[in-house]
């Protein structure tokens, strides 16, 4: 009848041999039958939790609880594990896997962007830059986008006839559709546009903006010379035509026209008709479609015009 035994805490014990029901820790309990002495000795076992987990993992990930070894891939509530007077517990959830903060986004040369996800500030182009938190993945690609600068002759003279007649219309760079300013601080600042009817003073000095994708370029610097007199022809006896064309460009004047030069937008010489006609027809036709110069010479007059070929 003698007992050497244990039982977890809270619980209880009753021994046969005399029929006592114990619920605390006994040494050397004894009974005498006779001949026959029966020993009790109980101990309290504490109830523990060693093992119990309640964690999370990101959708598509899979857990194995190292109590019963066994690997999870779905959501778990109070899976228990019993050995002894130790209860393991495993709550187990599942988190959506994310990607909030994730950008694809594009800035100007010479801006900078900073990303609210880690707060660095970037200045040059990034791809598939990621910063992962628990189930987020958050990506960055940023690209910077670039306006070439205009390109053409930085010293440009103009013939008149009348100090009007030359305005910023007949101004020429390469791309065509550019934005004027009549100052360096303005045409870095994108203020104080001028329209394509600004006068233009002898001497002075334009900047040309070429904007592409939303970025503006770096300001090329264009100085005029408006020569005043002889030099000009006289509009109400200039005719060209037609502009836009697709070859054939007919220009005539009331003086002979003694020399027709086409250039491209840098001022190169392209081609040159020399004459002795009132009327004079340019062929483009071996050109390509773009933006052409010409300069008509009638005696010592002469006149700059634009004229557009396309298909």
């Amino acid at each position: 009848g003698s007992v050497t035994t244990s039982i977890c805490a809270g619980e209880s014990y009753t021994w046969p041999a005399n029929g006592v029901t114990y619920t605390t820790a006994q040494t050397d309990v004894t009974v005498v039958s006779g001949c026959n002495t029966a020993t009790l000795n109980l101990t309290i076992t504490p109830v523990t939790t060693n093992g119990s987990v309640t964690t999370s993992i990101c959708e598509g990930e899979s857990y194995t609880w190292p109590v019963n070894g066994v690997t999870y891939t779905t959501a778990q509530t109070d899976v228990t594990v019993v050995s002894g007077c130790n209860t393991a517990t495993l709550n187990l959830t599942i988190t959506p896997v994310t990607t909030n903060g994730s950008v694809t986004t594009s800035i100007c040369e010479g801006e900078s962007y900073t990303w609210p996800v880690n707060g660095v500030t970037y200045t040059t182009a990034q791809s598939d830059v990621t910063v992962v938190t628990g189930c987020n993945t958050a990506t960055l690609n940023l690209t910077i986008n670039t306006s070439p600068s205009p390109t053409g002759s930085q010293i440009q003279t103009f013939d008149v006839a009348n100090l009007n007649e030359a305005t910023v219309a007949d101004l020429v760079v390469s791309p065509a559709e550019v934005i004027w300013y009549d100052s360096l601080a303005d045409a870095q600042a994108g203020t104080n546009a001028l329209s394509s009817t600004t006068v233009l003073i002898s001497g002075a000095s334009y900047w040309a903006v070429n904007v592409s994708g939303g970025c503006a370029s770096i300001p090329f610097e264009v100085t005029v010379t408006v020569v005043l007199g002889v030099n000009g022809l006289n509009n109400e006896n200039f005719i060209y035509y037609p502009n836009p064309t697709s070859n054939l460009v007919n220009i005539t004047y009331s003086n002979a026209i003694t020399k027709v030069t086409v250039m491209n937008l840098l001022g190169q010489i392209l081609q040159e008709i020399k004459s002795n006609a009132l009327q004079v027809t340019v062929d483009l036709a071996s050109f390509p479609s773009a933006t052409y110069i010409f300069r008509i010479e009638a005696d010592t007059n002469s006149k700059i015009i634009k004229v557009v070929k396309k298909e």
